[in-house]
């Protein structure tokens, strides 16, 4: 397996490459077990945020749900570790332009734009928990 330009398994260190050398790719787990304690790992969080930002622009033309709700983890993940590294919280997560953007279109492929759906579909919800319909 290959990330960052990296093949995994190979005896090479992080410091030897640059991180304008470092292409982002691969599992962010993995990434992160590999990165999260070396001197490039702020380095790392902007450029892989960076690449996160071109494929929520690409994913607004998107018509899986399911696939950006997994992107949208994803990148709350990665959110996080560097709103952690920078010494933010919560309101930097959650107000960030990439999550705004993969919400937005969530928003419009599930046709909950519309906030007068609310009520009912939080209705249905309840009933669905309590077992009085089917899900």
């Amino acid at each position: 397996m290959t990330y960052f330009g990296i093949k995994k398994g190979v005896n090479m260190s992080c410091v030897e490459k640059s991180i304008e050398q470092i292409e982002i790719i691969g599992n962010w787990a993995e990434v992160k077990a590999e990165w999260k304690d070396k001197p490039q790992w702020l380095d790392v969080l902007k450029k892989r945020l960076a690449y996160e930002a071109g494929k929520v622009i690409d994913a607004q033309n998107a018509c899986s749900l399911s696939g950006l709700v997994y992107s949208l983890s994803t990148v709350c993940s990665i959110l996080w570790d560097y709103a952690r590294k920078i010494g933010k919280g919560t309101g930097f997560v959650n107000g960030h332009p990439i999550v705004h953007l993969y919400s937005v279109q969530i928003s419009y492929l599930s046709g909950s734009g519309d906030s007068s759906v609310f009520p009912y579909v939080f209705d249905i919800c309840e009933e669905i928990k309590s077992g009085k319909v089917d899900p």
